[in-house]
């Protein structure tokens, strides 16, 4: 089992990638660039789970 205070980090770690992601998805989608947006947004949507 993990304890309360690992499990903690491991949120805020995958929330910081989500984020991170996300922003990178924004990037790509302002610059006309979908399938790479698309992509992001996958992986961001997946961080979060």
């Amino acid at each position: 089992m993990i304890d309360d205070d690992s499990r903690a980090q491991l949120i805020a770690y995958r929330e910081e990638q989500a984020k991170s992601t996300a922003l990178e998805a924004e990037f790509l989608l302002n610059n006309d660039m979908l399938r790479g947006s698309m992509n992001r947004i996958y992986y961001s949507m997946f961080y979060m789970l």
